[in-house]
Order: C-alpha cells, then structure tokens, then sequence
C-alpha cells in the first residue's frame, strides 16, 4: 500500500492498485472540500492509465481528456448537455459528441458546436472516456477503444454480455445507478433526480388514465368530490407523487413498509 501525498493535512490518502480508500485523520470538513482533495489526488480524470499514479497533482497539473458522447439507441435522454459540454471544454477537455446525439431530448448539433463541442459522425478510437445514459449495445461496446472509461447507467447485473465485453476491452466502467446514496457521494447521485421526474410523470399518466377529475369541482350542476389516490412506496419517486398529486387537487394517502419514512410522509 503506498501513501500519496494528500491535499489536505485532515485526511490520509492510500492507493492500493487502481482503487483510491480515503482515511479519516482528525476531522472532516465540508463535502466540496473532501471533492476537492479526491481531484488533486487524480482520481479523475486519469481513467485512461493502468493505475492510480503515484504523485500530488493539482487540477491545472491533470491530463486533458477527449470525451465522447454516444447517439443513445433506445433513450431520449442525453448524457451530457451543451451547458456541460462548456463546462469541460473550459476546463480543457475535448469533448466528441456524435451527430444527433441530443435530438430527442431538444439538444441541437449546433449547440453543442457553439459549446465547443466536436461534432463527428462516429466516436474517435482515442477518447479515454466514453459517457452514455443507458447501457450501449455489446456491438457498441466492442468498438470503443481498449483501455478507456465508461459511465453511465449500465444494468450491471442484467447486462451480462456487456460486462464480459467491457472486461474483454480492459474498459473501466462506472455504473451510475450502484453509487452509494450517502451525503460525501451526493454530486454524483444520478438517480434521485430522475427518480423525482419518474413520481411527477407517473401521477400525469393517471391524471389522463382516470375518468374522474383530481380536485373538488363546485359547480351549478352539483358537486365532484376530488379523487383519492394512493401513493405505494415515499422514497423519492414516492414523495414527487404525492406533492404532484396534492397540487392537482387530490386526496392523497401513502404506504410504505419502513417506519423511517412516516416522518416525511407527515
């Protein structure tokens, strides 16, 4: 186990092969701060290396990377925005975005020019890092170069055809959906987001589905008591439905099997 030399005095920073373990030493301070450290000590963006290398390096210091973004197959999302895209760019970076790309989600080729974006037909073999809503297909994944990175949302344990692919290719992938929920991995959370989106859509989809209309209707030729709907499970998707389904005028009750959550649903 070797020591790399930390960025900040209140941590221990190990490199053990390619995995990076963070070591509390006296006191943690805010999140930014501990994102911050785990930058200087190159967690990223060297994804393209064999290993973690052995040397403080502060962001000005770090590798540029060329980043591509995929046309998705089956999903109207994209996986980085023009506004992202500018972000990187300023940073150095080079980012691919391949023809089309953000059409379904109202992102034109022209914006991601305007970003800095490249705009290329196919994917270089050079990117080191390869960013992608869903789980490419094996035929897919077969051509991106030996060696890079790939994240996204990747099914990990029902795609298995794509992980032996990916560990056939030496590709490092990170599975969006299997980060840990916890406050330190907060920035990286990809799932309540679209969680919140998933509880707001579900409850519009019965809005239209039912014959009845959702809140109180006084009118000349009587009353129309609201609907009463029932929300089963208050995770994320869970609270969206219920605060969706309350603005449209819904009686609204709620189960969930874990105690923890009848604080939140008060």
């Amino acid at each position: 186990m070797r020591q790399i030399p930390p960025a900040d005095p209140d941590f221990e920073v190990l490199s053990r092969d390619d995995t990076l373990w963070l070591r509390r030493a006296h006191s943690v301070g805010n999140r930014r701060q501990l994102l911050n450290m785990i930058t200087d000590a190159q967690l990223a963006p060297r994804v393209s290396s064999p290993g973690f290398v052995d040397r403080h390096a502060s962001p000005a210091e770090l590798e540029a990377m060329r980043i591509a973004v995929p046309r998705e197959t089956s999903e109207r999302r994209v996986a980085l925005t023009p506004a992202v895209v500018g972000r990187l760019v300023g940073a150095g970076h080079v980012v691919e975005v391949e023809t089309g790309a953000g059409e379904q989600a109202s992102f034109e080729d022209r914006s991601y020019r305007d970003a800095g974006a490249e705009i290329v037909e196919t994917s270089s073999s050079e990117s080191e890092l390869i960013v992608v809503v869903g789980p490419p297909s094996t035929d897919s994944a077969a051509t991106f170069p030996e060696g890079s990175a790939l994240v996204g949302f990747l099914d990990p344990f029902g795609s298995g055809d794509l992980v032996r692919e990916l560990a056939a290719r030496r590709i490092t992938a990170f599975a969006m959906e299997e980060i840990p929920r916890t406050t330190l991995a907060q920035s990286m959370d990809a799932l309540s987001s679209q969680a919140s989106a998933a509880g707001y859509h579900a409850v519009l989809l019965a809005a239209v589905a039912t014959p009845r209309i959702f809140p109180l209707m006084m009118t000349a030729a009587g009353t129309m008591p609201p609907v009463k709907l029932l929300v089963l499970g208050a995770g994320v998707a869970g609270l969206q439905a219920i605060a969706t389904a309350k603005r449209l005028g819904a009686v609204v009750s709620a189960y969930d099997i874990r105690p923890q959550v009848k604080e939140l649903l008060r």
